[in-house]
């Protein structure tokens, strides 16, 4: 990318999405899916899932679905998380949703780009 020109919103998303899949790679997790972009939109898992990962712990296998966002998420579309989840959830399902964090040190710089996993 030219240094001054703007991402797209699609761009900025997508970005955000493989730094979600790189810090889980980083946790010890599997990716199982991550978001296709197409033409016209993106194919989530189960039409809402960013990313899928499992990770093999004492007892089974630990399961993880992600929602990646670069806000919070507030009524409707945090419901429907939490419904999907209620709904077809299993023993060993963790959902959270990856918001971006954004943290500026010092007065000069880009700010640090991280993420917090809020669960629901």
């Amino acid at each position: 990318m030219i240094q001054g020109e703007k991402m797209s919103a699609t761009s900025k998303g997508k970005t955000f999405e493989n730094f979600c899949a790189d810090q889980l790679k980083q946790a010890g997790w599997t990716i199982l899916f991550k978001s296709i972009r197409v033409r016209y939109g993106a194919i989530d898992f189960a039409g809402m899932w960013d990313i899928v990962a499992v990770k093999k712990q004492v007892g089974g296998i630990q399961w993880f679905f992600i929602q990646c966002k670069s806000r919070k998420l507030y009524g409707k579309e945090k419901q429907a998380l939490i419904d999907w989840k209620n709904t077809y959830g299993f023993s060993g399902i963790n959902c959270a949703v990856g918001v971006k964090i954004k943290e500026r040190i010092g007065t000069v710089g880009a700010p640090r780009v991280g993420v917090s996993w809020e669960y629901l």
